[in-house]
């Protein structure tokens, strides 16, 4: 299975053996906020954290971990065009298989044009990215993040528009993204919105971080669809071949 959405330098090695006992075998783990950033280079050593001792931890155990980087909406007080100018060399460590966490929290214009520049950088860079959406508002965000990225004429496919929920995921979907579902919305939701759009190009993941999140949640979301009678393929294509398919690996 592989997980693409986990922020693993929020937890401890215990974790890590967690998702590589439950059958992950692949994270991705992405740039976010652990603390507000107050200035560019504060948020480059948080890149570089993730390329490199994060990168190394999954070893003992097996685990591969894939790196995101990219600015978290809201996370960097100033000197965000220092990091932007930057941010296309750093996308050619070879850990980095993705631009995120990128996204909209508030959806204010200064949001939109952070993430339209990131949009577009990883257009022309050919990677893929990752999209936070909000808890509160969803629908109005993530009709916001389409129009972003229609406006910046980023192949839809390319994207994964995260945190959806029942809400969500059918616009998404019909946009073209890939619609990822963080689990801590619940099982019976999230089998819900399998059970009315299928599982093509839906991304289960877990959203691991310093709050609360269960290394096991793909695990268990698997073992529950096959309690509800979903084929093994449909089981795989949402814990693995998905993922790996918007993330263009293997």
């Amino acid at each position: 299975m592989l997980d693409p959405h986990t922020h693993v330098d929020r937890r401890g090695d215990d974790d890590l053996e967690l998702l590589a006992l439950s059958g992950v075998e692949t994270v991705l783990t992405l740039a976010h906020d652990p603390a507000p950033f107050s200035e560019p280079a504060s948020i480059l050593d948080h890149f570089h954290q993730l390329t490199g001792r994060e990168t190394k931890r999954g070893g003992p155990t097996g685990l591969e971990v894939l790196v995101a980087i990219g600015v978290y909406p809201g996370a960097l007080k100033s000197g965000v065009d220092e990091v932007l100018e930057r941010l296309p060399r750093l996308l050619a460590a070879p850990p980095v298989t993705a631009v995120g966490e990128i996204g909209l929290s508030r959806g204010t214009p200064g949001e939109e044009r952070l993430l339209g520049a990131q949009m577009e950088i990883a257009r022309d860079e050919g990677y893929p990215c990752v999209v936070h959406t909000p808890h509160d508002g969803k629908p109005g965000v993530v009709e916001q993040v389409l129009n972003v990225a229609d406006e910046r004429s980023v192949d839809p496919t390319r994207l994964i528009v995260d945190h959806l929920d029942a809400s969500s995921v059918g616009d998404v979907l019909a946009a073209g993204p890939y619609a990822g579902v963080t689990l801590k919305i619940g099982l019976d939701e999230t089998l819900s919105i399998l059970e009315e759009h299928g599982t093509e190009r839906i991304t289960f993941n877990s959203d691991l971080n310093s709050g609360f999140s269960d290394p096991m949640a793909l695990s268990r979301a698997a073992l529950e669809m096959r309690r509800r009678g979903f084929s093994e393929k449909e089981i795989e294509a949402v814990t693995d071949t998905n993922a790996r398919e918007a993330l263009n690996l293997d």
